[in-house]
C-alpha cells in the first residue's frame, strides 16, 4: 500500500439523556485526549484500535457527590468500545477535580477512497456522558493542557512516537458543537428529543513520500 493521508478525529460527545431541565448553567468540563498508539486500522473492517489518555477536569463547587460521581464515571465511548478503562490520577486542586484514565479500545469509522491510493482517512473517536443532560454539563476544549505542550500545534494531543506505517500525519484539529438525537429514548419524563454537546479533536494525516521526524509532546497526566 503507498504513503496515503489519515485524518482522524477524536471527537468528544456529551450526551443527554435525561428528561428534566434546570435553571442552573451546566458544569462546563474541560476534556483532552493524549493519542498513545494507534493501529490495525481496517478498511474492510472499518475499525481501528487505539491506546491513550483521557482526562477530565472541573470545578466542583456547587455540586454533590453523586453529580461529581456521574461526570467521571458515566464517560462511554459512541463508535466503538472500550477494552480497558484505568484511572491514573485522581486529585483535587483548589477548586477544581482532575482526573485521568488509560483507555484502551476498538473503534469504527466510515472509509473514503474515492481519492485511493492518496486518500484521507478520518478515524473518529466518540465519547459520551450517558448520564447528563446537555442542560447539566457541555465539554469544553482543554485548550490550557495542550498550550504547555512543547510540541507544534499540529502535533497536540498525539504521543511523539505515534506512527502508523503508510500513513502520514498533517495537523491537528479542535472543534465544540451541539447536536441531537431524535429520540426520547422511551423516557416518560422526557418531552423532547436528547440534545448532546459534542467536541472535536482531529488528527489529520495526508499523503506523503517521507514521514517528518516528530517533535517532543509533554507528558500526559
Amino acid at each position: 500500500m503507498g504513503s496515503v493521508g489519515l485524518l482522524t478525529r477524536l471527537t468528544l460527545l456529551a450526551a443527554l439523556l435525561l428528561g428534566a431541565t434546570t435553571s442552573a448553567a451546566p458544569t462546563e468540563v474541560a476534556i483532552g485526549m493524549h493519542v498513545v498508539e494507534l493501529r490495525s486500522v481496517d478498511v474492510r473492517a472499518q475499525s481501528f484500535y487505539a491506546d491513550l489518555y483521557l482526562w477530565l477536569r472541573f470545578k466542583t463547587t456547587g455540586l454533590d457527590d453523586e453529580r461529581v460521581k456521574d461526570i467521571i464515571e458515566r464517560l462511554e465511548p459512541v463508535n466503538g468500545k472500550f477494552d480497558s478503562k484505568d484511572p491514573t490520577d485522581d486529585k483535587v486542586v483548589g477548586d477544581e477535580r482532575y482526573v485521568c484514565f488509560r483507555v484502551t479500545g476498538t473503534f469504527f469509522f466510515v472509509p473514503d477512497l474515492k481519492n485511493y491510493p492518496f486518500d484521507m482517512q478520518t478515524l473518529p473517536i466518540t465519547v459520551e456522558n450517558s448520564t447528563l443532560d446537555r442542560d447539566d454539563l457541555v465539554f469544553v476544549d482543554d485548550t490550557k493542557s495542550y498550550e504547555k505542550s512543547v510540541a507544534p500545534k499540529s502535533r497536540w494531543g498525539l504521543s511523539p512516537t505515534l506512527a502508523i506505517p503508510d500513513y502520514v500525519f498533517k495537523q491537528v484539529e479542535r472543534t465544540v458543537f451541539d447536536g441531537n438525537y431524535p429520540t426520547n429514548f422511551g423516557t416518560p419524563r422526557r418531552t423532547r428529543p436528547a440534545r448532546t454537546t459534542r467536541a472535536s479533536r482531529s488528527r489529520r494525516r495526508s499523503s506523503a513520500n517521507t514521514g517528518a521526524t516528530p517533535s517532543r509532546s509533554s507528558s500526559p497526566c
